[in-house]
């Protein structure tokens, strides 16, 4: 009985590829069960999509902080396309070559792994417009925003595109399921990006943790009030985010030590990506949701500021009228 990832990966396809292509009723099974990470995985892509089309043609959503969710959903998006595609590929036909999984993976793992570390990038943003309110209204956040998504996908597209190739050339014609499992098993996990990705996790807790802080202790109730919900919407992104990203491969680094076999390790796998794919799903809902509301707050207050600067303004001139 298979005890490591790869063996349960490499038994399962090699049982699925030979019987899809020979046996009917099963394929009809196995197409009923795919349907359910297609679903749930097209609900991602879209509900990503959205959030970034809300981002581009809404007039509201003009910081920094917005531009840069709205490239961490379009990162979750490439990263969903590639394993819709693949899972559509399987139901409608058969396991696709390996070498054709590769070519799709590429994309989703530059993806996933841009996404995870824009958290943390999104975290210093909006610590340094907690920390210096101005900063919202510099020109230079907006170079820090295009360096900073560049500097993500440049860190980790060498590596993935290195990564998904290596494994593809190897046996390119042989039939599979396409995931990220299917490249990584193969390939093996590399100990540096393994490092860097906890490390990016660690030093987003970190930021978080000082920005809450920050917000805790803040002087002015009013300011106080206004970080808290900055700090909320990016709280639940975080932490969705983070749930959507680490099921998967914590779970599959756990699973091996029970000794399922390797239909039912596959299958618990899926379960679990559809969990994570759900969950990438509610994070643009949960975050336009926090969006709307500060900006709707944010406004109110600055047309009652703008209001009282102008009944200031009319008192002012009444008073001297009056005196004269």
């Amino acid at each position: 009985m298979p005890h490591t990832i790869n063996a349960c990966v490499d038994n399962v396809n090699d049982k699925i590829a030979r019987n899809v292509t020979a046996d009917g009723a099963f394929a009809i099974r196995w197409s009923i069960v795919m349907a359910f990470p297609t679903l749930s995985n097209l609900l991602a892509l879209w509900t990503n999509a959205l959030l970034v089309a809300v981002t581009v043609f809404s007039k509201k959503l003009r910081l920094t902080c917005h531009f840069l969710i709205a490239f961490d959903a379009f990162c979750y998006a490439i990263t969903r396309f590639p394993y819709f595609l693949s899972f559509l590929l399987v139901c409608i036909r058969h396991p696709i070559r390996l070498i054709d999984c590769s070519f799709l993976m590429t994309v989703a793992l530059i993806g996933n792994r841009t996404s995870i570390f824009m958290m943390l990038f999104l975290g210093i943003e909006r610590c340094v417009a907690v920390l210096f309110p101005i900063w919202s209204r510099s020109r230079n956040q907006r170079k820090y925003a295009f360096w900073t998504c560049l500097f993500a996908v440049l860190l980790h597209a060498p590596f993935s595109i290195y990564q998904c190739l290596s494994v593809g050339f190897n046996a390119p014609e042989r039939l599979l399921l396409c995931s990220s499992i299917d490249v990584v098993a193969g390939g093996g996990n590399n100990f540096m990006i393994t490092i860097l990705n906890n490390g990016v996790m660690g030093g987003t807790i970190i930021v978080y943790t000082l920005l809450w802080m920050k917000i805790k202790f803040a002087s002015s109730p009013n300011a106080s009030k206004t970080n808290k919900k900055i700090f909320n919407s990016l709280a639940v992104y975080v932490s969705l985010n983070c749930v959507c990203s680490l099921s998967v491969p914590i779970t599959l680094s756990v699973l091996p030590s029970f000794a399922l076999n390797p239909l039912t390790f596959y299958t618990f796998g899926q379960e679990i990506q559809i969990a994570a794919f759900l969950t990438n799903a509610l994070m643009p809902i949960c975050l336009y949701i926090f969006s709307a509301k500060a900006n709707a707050n944010a406004n109110a207050k600055a047309n009652a500021n703008a209001n009282a600067k102008a009944n200031a303004n009319a008192n002012d001139a009444m008073a001297g009228r009056n005196s004269s």
